[in-house]
């Protein structure tokens, strides 16, 4: 690997020659699942309290809360896999991760 301020190449302990994608997978993976969970709570805490707002607004029964939920829930499915992704694949590019 490369080192960005003196242009020398820097050897692994085992005297390999270390890639940058091995050193920068464990943060971009944290990074990743830190984003994941603080964007993933948000999605499903605001589907429950939209349903949960809903039911008292509107005085509704079991039977209401469960449309409500067939309605919104797969949504927050669907944004909740969305974030994974994208978080991903954003922390796998390399100009991310420094």
């Amino acid at each position: 690997m490369l080192d960005s301020t003196t242009s020398q190449t820097i050897e692994a302990p085992n005297g390999a020659p270390s890639s940058p994608a091995r050193i920068a997978l464990v943060p971009a993976a944290l990074a990743a699942l830190g984003a994941i969970i603080l964007v993933g709570s948000e999605i499903w805490i605001v589907a429950v309290s939209t349903i949960w707002a809903l039911h008292g607004l509107l005085g509704a029964n079991l039977t209401v809360d469960i449309i409500l939920g067939i309605l919104l829930l797969p949504g927050a499915v669907w944004a909740t896999w969305k974030t994974v992704v994208l978080s991903i694949e954003a922390e796998r590019k390399p100009e991310n991760w420094f």
